[in-house]
C-alpha cells in the first residue's frame, strides 16, 4: 500500500499500520524463540538443585527473566488483541532483554556441560537432552535409572538396596546386564553419593573389580571342578539345568561372558599344552587334545 501513488490520503495511517505489523511481527518472532530457549533452561535453573548450586548466579539472571515473561504474558493476555498488545511500549526492549539474559544462561549452561563431561568422559557420547535429564536428577539417582544403558556397555540396570545409606543416598547393590536376565553382586555394593559424575565414575571402578574378582573365583572353579559341574554350578551350590517346572530360581553362578572368557583362557593354555607335547616328541599330542574337545562339546 505504501508503494501506491495514492497513498497520500491514507499515509498516516497506512504508516501507522506497518508499524503495528512490523511490531507483532517481531514481537511473535522474539516471544517464539524465547519460548524454545526458556523451555530448555527451565527444568534445569528452576527443576534442578544441582545446577542452581553450580550456577547461582546465571540460576538469579533466569529467575528474573522467567519473571518477566510470566509477568509480560499475563498482561499481554488480558489486552485480548494482538496489534493492541504488541503496541505495548517498551515491550520489544522488553523481550530483547530476556533475550539477551537466556543467551547467557545458555552459554554458562554449556560451559557447565563441557566442564561435566571433562570430568566423566562418558557424558561426550550420549545425547544432549539425556545429559541434562541425568545432571537435573544428579540428586536423585532413582530417577536416572532408565539412562544405564547410554552410559555403561551392556547393562540395562542396577539394583538398588530397600535401605538408603546413613546419608539417606540410595545404595546399588547389583548389576543387571542388558542382555538376557543375569544379574551379577556388586563387590562391594556402591552408595550413590556425591555429584553425578562422581558415582557413575565409582560404578564403573566396582563393576571392574567385580568382574575381575567374578573372573579370579571361575577360574579358580575350572581348575577345581568337573567341566559340566562347573557350567552347571549355581548360586545355591547345585549344579542343574534351570527348570520351570521346578520353579527354580537358583541364579547361575557366573556370568555367560566370564564362563566364556575362562573358556577362551584355559583353551589357550590346553592348547599350548598341545604344542609342547609336539615339541617333546608326542606326535598324539594334538590328536589327543582334538579328542577331548569332541568330548567336552558332547557333555
Amino acid at each position: 500500500m505504501l508503494a501506491n501513488r495514492y497513498v497520500a490520503h491514507f499515509q498516516t495511517e497506512v504508516e501507522g499500520w506497518k508499524h503495528s505489523l512490523g511490531n507483532i511481527a517481531d514481537g511473535y518472532g522474539m516471544i517464539s524463540e524465547i519460548q524454545r530457549t526458556w523451555s530448555y533452561l527451565e527444568p534445569l535453573f528452576i527443576g534442578s538443585e544441582e545446577v542452581r548450586k553450580e550456577l547461582p548466579e546465571d540460576a538469579v539472571r533466569f529467575a528474573a527473566a522467567d519473571q518477566i515473561i510470566r509477568d509480560t504474558l499475563k498482561s499481554t493476555y488480558k489486552i485480548l488483541n494482538i496489534k493492541e498488545s504488541s503496541d505495548v511500549e517498551g515491550l520489544i526492549k522488553t523481550l530483547q532483554h530476556v533475550e539477551e539474559v537466556l543467551t547467557m544462561c545458555k552459554k554458562a549452561l554449556k560451559d557447565f556441560l563441557e566442564g561435566r563431561q571433562r570430568q566423566f568422559p562418558r557424558f561426550f557420547f550420549i545425547a544432549e537432552a539425556d545429559l541434562l535429564d541425568i545432571l537435573s536428577n544428579g540428586s536423585e539417582p532413582r530417577k536416572i535409572l532408565n539412562h544405564t544403558p547410554k552410559v555403561y556397555l551392556c547393562a540395562k540396570t542396577f539394583t538398588i538396596a530397600d535401605q538408603d545409606a546413613p546419608s539417606g543416598r540410595p545404595i546399588a547393590t547389583q548389576l543387571i546386564a542388558g542382555i538376557g536376565k543375569e544379574v551379577t553382586n556388586l563387590e562391594p555394593p556402591v552408595p550413590l553419593e556425591g555429584k553425578v559424575e562422581q558415582y557413575m565414575g565409582r560404578l564403573i571402578d566396582v563393576i571392574k573389580i567385580t568382574l575381575f574378582e567374578n573372573t579370579k573365583r571361575c577360574l579358580a572353579k575350572y581348575a577345581s571342578m568337573d567341566r559340566v559341574e562347573w557350567l552347571m554350578h549355581r548360586m545355591d551350590g547345585s549344579c542343574k539345568l534351570y527348570s520351570p517346572e521346578r520353579n527354580d530360581k537358583s541364579e547361575p553362578s557366573d556370568a555367560a561372558q566370564i564362563m566364556l572368557l575362562v573358556l577362551a583362557v584355559f583353551y589357550a593354555q590346553e592348547v599350548e599344552e598341545a604344542f609342547e607335547g609336539l615339541a617333546n616328541g608326542d606326535v598324539n599330542a594334538m590328536k589327543e587334545y582334538n579328542q577331548k574337545q569332541i568330548v567336552q562339546i558332547k557333555a
